[in-house]
């Protein structure tokens, strides 16, 4: 890869920093503006969560639970495989700081307003609970 960043011109651009402990990850986000997760596919990606808490607009693909993540204008989504798609959303982000903006001001709302804690565990909770209740009533009967 970085070889093709250095033949593409991109090497003054394009950090490259390979294993990064979560300290490093945390500064990395800090120093960032945006998110890429072109991925193939996805569960419930924790990075993504992590991205837009930290305030970075993100650029995704539509798989696994990404799509109900993001529902909402809390990222630009991307066609899977497509570089051209990406690379015009990475250039338009990078390009318009207000649309950059608007998209983390979005995202970190979105995760304040669905997944922190005192959100996450109630619903968690209920769920726990239903499950117990489906079981106390089979053993009963």
């Amino acid at each position: 890869m970085r070889r093709r960043f250095e033949s593409e011109g991109l090497i003054d651009v394009v950090r490259m920093d390979g294993f990064v402990d979560r300290d490093g990850m945390i500064a990395a986000m800090h120093d960032s503006d945006i998110f890429l997760l072109p991925s193939y596919g996805e569960g419930f990606p924790n990075s993504l969560l992590e991205a837009m808490a930290a305030g970075l607009a993100a650029i995704v693909t539509p798989v696994g639970a990404v799509p109900e993540i993001v529902d909402g204008g809390c990222a630009v989504i991307v066609p899977v495989r497509d570089a051209k798609a990406l690379a015009f959303a990475i250039e338009c982000l990078a390009n318009d700081q207000a649309w950059r903006e608007q998209i983390a001001s979005a995202g970190r709302a979105r995760i304040l307003s669905r997944f922190v804690q005192g959100v996450v565990l109630p619903v968690l909770g209920e769920a726990w609970q239903s499950l117990i209740d489906a079981r106390l009533d089979r053993s009963a009967a």
